[in-house]
């Protein structure tokens, strides 16, 4: 069954892969690699070493203000 959630137009607060971005940037943001390859090389660490229970945590929009009262995210049962 689908459930359509009316939502703001542009919020990218509520879009999985801008939380995904942002806990990115609070990573490496305040760190001084000598190259360009060197801030490739963090960020492929960052993914690297994050598991599919973080990522899911991470981008999972469980604090918006339009998800309706009760309402709940499987990932797994749709998989």
């Amino acid at each position: 069954r689908l459930q359509v959630i009316e939502g703001a137009r542009y919020s990218p607060q509520d879009n999985p892969v801008e939380r995904i971005w942002a806990a990115l940037k609070r990573k490496i943001a305040n760190t001084a690699p000598a190259t360009m390859a060197d801030r490739v090389r963090q960020a492929h660490a960052f993914f690297r070493y994050r598991t599919d229970a973080e990522n899911l945590t991470t981008a999972a929009p469980w604090t918006s203000p339009w998800l309706p009262e009760g309402y709940e995210q499987h990932f797994r049962s749709g998989a």
